[in-house]
C-alpha cells in the first residue's frame, strides 16, 4: 500500500493466498491477473502482458524471487 501510494495510486494489501512453492505462486498471481484488469507494479506502472496471465505472472514474480529467498519471504 505504501509503495503504491508514493506511486500516486490508492491501494489496499489484502493476502489471499500462501504457498510454499514457486509454480503454485505462479498459479496464484495467473489466477489473479485474469480476474483484475487493473493489476500494477508496486511503482504504479501497469503490468505489461496482462491479457496474457501466464507472461504477466512470470513478470511479477521475477521482480519478487530475491525477496522470496530472504529470512522474510513470507512477506513477501
Amino acid at each position: 500500500s505504501e509503495a503504491m501510494g508514493a506511486a500516486g495510486v490508492v491501494a489496499k494489501a489484502e493476502v489471499t493466498a500462501a504457498v510454499s512453492r514457486e509454480p503454485k505462486a505462479k498459479y496464484f498471481l495467473q489466477k489473479f491477473i485474469r480476474t483484475h484488469s487493473q493489476v500494477r507494479h508496486a511503482n504504479g506502472e501497469p503490468v505489461p502482458g496482462a491479457k496474457n496471465s501466464t507472461k504477466a505472472a512470470a513478470s511479477v514474480y521475477e521482480q519478487w524471487r530475491p525477496q522470496f529467498s530472504g529470512r522474510e519471504r513470507r512477506n513477501a
